[in-house]
């Protein structure tokens, strides 16, 4: 998955498997929802989008990259079933 676009919400299509590396890198999406099938997030895959506000994360999740929120001023909510979060993971972010 790559963000080229100004499209403020996003549903992540159930076919994909895994977020790659700064796919959404200053991206201005506001929400993103990301399907069960999604077993991995890559590093910096959120990275400077200063208007995310809401995330879902699925329990599916298998790995998830370091930095992934990095400089996400905006992010207030994160909803996730997920055991470890590296400590990176939202490093920068004002929330």
């Amino acid at each position: 998955v790559r963000c080229n676009s100004d499209i403020e919400d996003v549903e992540v299509p159930d076919f994909v498997e895994c977020i790659g590396e700064k796919a959404f890198d200053s991206c201005k999406i506001k929400n993103i929802v990301i399907p069960s099938s999604v077993k991995t997030i890559k590093d910096k895959a959120f990275n400077c989008c200063r208007s995310l506000e809401t995330v879902k994360l699925p329990g599916s999740l298998v790995s998830l990259g370091e930095r992934v929120f990095s400089f996400c001023e905006s992010l207030s909510y994160i909803e996730m079933d997920l055991a470890k979060i590296p400590t990176e993971t939202t490093e920068a972010s004002k929330k």
